[in-house]
């Protein structure tokens, strides 16, 4: 899904990037994940929105055990995961990520940089492509 180049906070991309991540997963057959995705996609790509620069892309894969969400931008900062005190407004976005995904990561490829997230998919479905050799692996 290319996201393009709208600025920090365009809340009707986010809207179209959960319904895109809905979609997917429904055609998945896999509802149960479909809101834990779409909120790591939604965060991911806000992320990219507010502190990277466009384009910005989202891929989302569906490999043998996972789905795996990946977004490119051209900025040139990475993702933190900070702790944030209950005052804090912002700053959650890759603790969220963290908690949600059996793994995350990022890598950059020359201007590019990805920015990724996984989650194991329920045992009885069956999925074609892994990525949880994408580089850096958090957690």
């Amino acid at each position: 899904m290319d996201i393009g180049t709208p600025g920090p906070g365009d809340d009707e991309v986010l809207a179209r990037v959960r319904a895109y991540v809905n979609d997917a997963a429904a055609q998945w057959g896999l509802c149960s994940l479909a809101d834990d995705l779409a909120l790591m996609a939604d965060e991911l790509v806000g992320n990219a929105l507010e502190h990277g620069e466009a384009p910005v892309t989202l891929d989302l894969r569906r490999g043998p055990c996972d789905v795996c969400l990946v977004v490119t931008d051209a900025g040139p900062g990475r993702p933190v995961l900070r702790e944030s005190t209950w005052e804090d407004t912002n700053g959650r976005g890759i603790a969220l990520v963290s908690a949600l995904a059996e793994q995350w990561g990022w890598w950059r490829r020359g201007k590019r940089k990805a920015v990724w997230c996984s989650c194991s998919c329920p045992s009885r479905t069956p999925v074609t492509v892994n990525c949880s050799s994408l580089s850096q692996r958090q957690r």
